[in-house]
């Protein structure tokens, strides 16, 4: 796809889609009328991206959890000093637990930096 000098969308790839009717609440209606309008993008195309969004995330998320599975199932688990570690890393501030060094790589959690110290994230 390119933009030609007056914003609009050039398809360079004809895509096959398909029709699919949905229910919306009537307040999730007029937010999406109201993007649609504000974007300058059909409801369509909007409804469609946040599906593909939606999509996509749910796919990581579901992929990790079988991952997980899979090193659960293969007895690889943190041991216990691993754990201890982790609970000490783990600070009361404000009424609410939050890890010492926050801020750090999210993708890397702290059970997983204790089991695999090697990752540095």
């Amino acid at each position: 796809m390119y933009y030609d000098v007056y914003g609009r969308a050039q398809r360079l790839q004809r895509m096959t889609t398909t029709t699919m009717t949905i229910r919306l609440d009537e307040k999730l209606k007029e937010q999406l009328d109201q993007l649609a309008f504000s974007t300058h993008r059909s409801k369509s195309y909007l409804a469609a991206e946040a599906l593909r969004d939606y999509i996509e995330l749910n796919a990581w998320q579901i992929q990790q959890v079988e991952d997980a599975i899979k090193e659960a199932d293969s007895g690889d688990f943190a041991s216990e000093q691993d754990i201890e570690r982790v609970r000490k890393a783990w600070s009361l501030r404000e009424g609410q637990m939050a890890p010492q060094g926050a801020g750090q790589h999210r993708e890397c959690s702290s059970v997983h930096r204790a089991r695999r110290p090697q990752c540095g994230m």
